[in-house]
């Protein structure tokens, strides 16, 4: 299942920003599995029930606003960590970050 947990996270969090947005404002269900995947790979079974009480009680419009808005302007979600008894942030993982360069770094030394 761990398997499955992982693939569908590394699916969900490799999709666009934009897509992400258009899938969650046409059909919350997968920002809810989302929710239930990242709460299963971390061993929040509290968090993982709920979620998927939520799902299954068609509780996914009750998050629907909140998520259509955090994921255009921040490309991000929020739920519960039972674990840590806190909410945490999901963001994605696989964006890359942009590289410093130093400041004294510069090509006047490569001028001919």
């Amino acid at each position: 299942m761990k398997e499955f947990f992982d693939k569908y996270i590394n699916f969900y969090e490799g999709l666009g920003k934009w897509t992400k947005f258009g899938i969650n404002f046409i059909w919350g269900i997968p920002t809810n599995l989302y929710r239930i995947a990242k709460s299963a790979k971390k061993g929040d079974t509290v968090a993982a029930i709920l979620g998927a009480i939520l799902l299954v009680c068609c509780g996914c419009w009750v998050l629907f606003a909140f998520d259509t808005f955090m994921l255009a302007f921040y490309e991000r979600l929020y739920w519960f960590d039972f674990n840590e008894m806190k909410v945490v942030t999901f963001e994605p993982s696989t964006q890359e970050k942009p590289e410093e360069k130093d400041s004294d770094d510069t090509n006047a030394d490569n001028i001919d």
